[in-house]
């Protein structure tokens, strides 16, 4: 009798430890399906982010680049910028337009307030979808900077070096992506056949650290 009551105490321990460890396996599945659930928006996200970014950079060079072949006065002219290193222009018709000082200016500006950043399409006319689900919370913005003025040859004028930094947003707006990207630009072209006429980037990155800069 007592062997009987052995086994059967002995079953139902073994059969608790099952139990048990078939309840741990489970919430640790859940918890493991949470994750990958909440990683996986997060990447959408944040690609939603990166996305619109690269959306403000290239209407930031179409911005530039509709000036100085059509106008003397467009945004990519050297008099569109301020004179003096460390400056922005925050209104009118050259808002958003910088002369770079010792420290690069958008380091020095908040990325949600108002000014110097321009918001996509301003200057272009282009339109930028937000605000649903799937959508970035809110259009994109850039700051351009006057970097480098080269000297002049006979054909060509000035070129001119612009850091054009853009800010993203996912469908919240607490994800961010800032790309930066450096455009090379002649003042203004001799004649229309000019080597060199059409601006260029000549390079991309993004800031992954831009919060501790």
């Amino acid at each position: 009798m007592m062997t009987r009551h052995r086994q059967s105490g002995a079953s139902l321990l073994i059969a608790l430890i099952m139990l048990i460890v078939v309840m741990l396996l489970g919430v640790t599945a859940a918890r493991m399906s949470l994750m990958n659930e909440k990683s996986s928006r997060s990447d959408r996200d944040r690609q939603i982010a990166f996305e619109a970014a690269e959306a403000a950079l290239r209407d930031a060079e179409l911005d530039l680049s509709a000036g100085p072949d059509n106008s003397a006065n467009g945004r990519g002219q050297m008099g569109a910028f301020p004179a003096l290193p460390g400056r922005c222009n925050e209104s009118g018709p050259f808002a958003g337009l910088c002369h770079a000082g010792k420290t690069p200016l958008w380091t020095t500006f908040n990325m949600l307030a108002p000014t110097p950043w321009v918001e996509y399409g301003r200057y272009s006319g282009q339109h930028f979808p937000y605000g649903a689900a799937s959508l970035a919370s809110r259009p994109p913005r850039y700051l351009i900077e006057l970097i480098e003025v080269g000297k002049p040859s006979a054909s060509i004028s000035a070129l001119q070096r612009l850091r054009i930094t853009a800010i993203g947003f996912g469908s919240r707006e607490s994800t961010q992506v800032i790309l930066q990207s450096v455009y090379a630009i002649h003042a203004i072209h001799a004649a229309p056949d000019s080597p060199g006429k059409s601006p260029v980037r000549i390079s991309w990155r993004e800031i992954g650290n831009w919060q501790e800069i």
